[in-house]
């Protein structure tokens, strides 16, 4: 009964990796809109548009990248609080 309780109480070695793995996507996607928000910036600036929604959307997406950044920071920090 002891080893079934230690078992139920403990994370198994897959189930961390998972929560790693999934720790590190948020992160991919983060680096996913952030790259989408500096390459709308980027075309904006070479063909000189000066239209203000493409610089809504990229700001849009700007906030979306630190959201994800911040969502794979959260997740680390606590996989190493488990860990310890």
């Amino acid at each position: 009964m002891v080893l079934n309780q230690k078992i139920n109480t403990e994370k198994i070695d897959y189930e961390l990796s998972a929560e790693k793995n999934i720790a590190k996507g948020q992160f991919g996607y983060g680096i996913m809109w952030l790259f989408l928000a500096l390459l709308i910036e980027i075309l904006l600036y070479l063909e000189s548009l000066k239209e203000s929604y493409f610089h809504i959307f990229a700001f849009v997406f700007l906030i979306a990248a630190v959201y994800k950044f911040v969502i794979a920071v959260t997740k680390y920090r606590n996989l190493s609080d488990e860990k310890s």
